[in-house]
This record gives C-alpha cells, sequence and structure tokens, in this order.
C-alpha cells in the first residue's frame, strides 16, 4: 500500500497526504480542546480536502485517475488483485472522484451551516 501511495502521481499525492495530517491534527484537537463546537471546524478542512481530491480524480487532472487505475491493476494494495475488476478501470475511479466530490462538500456545507 504504501508503494502505491509513493507511485501517485501529483497533485492526488499530495491532497491524500495533506488529508490524513488534517484528519489527525483535528482528532488530536477535538479530543484535547473543551469545546462542543469545535467539531465543526475539523470538517471544514477536511471537507474541502476530500472535495479537490474528488475533483482531480473526476476530471482526471494531469492524468490522476489514469495512473490510479493503472497503480491498482499492478501493485496489488492490500494482497487483493484488482486487475479484472471494474473497481481498476479508469471510469470507476472517475465516478468514485465524482461521489468523493460530493460527500467532501456535503460535509462543508453540513459543518459551516451547523445545526
Amino acid at each position: 500500500m504504501l508503494r502505491m501511495l509513493r507511485q501517485l502521481p501529483q497533485p492526488f499525492k499530495t491532497l491524500y497526504a495533506a488529508t490524513f495530517a488534517v484528519f489527525f491534527i483535528g482528532f488530536v484537537t477535538v479530543a484535547i480542546a473543551d469545546e462542543p463546537d469545535g467539531f465543526r471546524f475539523v470538517i471544514v478542512p477536511f471537507g474541502l480536502l476530500m472535495a479537490a481530491q474528488g475533483t482531480v480524480l473526476a476530471l482526471d487532472v494531469r492524468g490522476n485517475a489514469t495512473e490510479y487505475s493503472r497503480l491498482l491493476k499492478t501493485t496489488k494494495p492490500m494482497g487483493v488483485d484488482y486487475s479484472g475488476s471494474f473497481m481498476s478501470s479508469v471510469r470507476a475511479i472517475r465516478m468514485l472522484g465524482a461521489a468523493v466530490l460530493v460527500v467532501g462538500l456535503f460535509m462543508t456545507v453540513a459543518a459551516v451551516v451547523g445545526t
């Protein structure tokens, strides 16, 4: 899995790493902070990064979806052979990107609007 992550093209690799960093920092911040609305401020950057990742994959920016598809077929992440699977096709990766974009936007709007 790490080998595949190292081979991801830019800008997806940076967005992927930034998403994990924001998630980790946010998790620690929410665990330490004693503010009930603090979680909303963690979700906004996380949702925006998810939306950016989804956009990059859905639009195949700089061939990111194509390269991700190729990596799924050749690296066998977590020991699973995706070479013949629909999930390793560029179309599936782009659809997944569109879904991630929608979820990221939904999370961001929900955190900004609040309840």
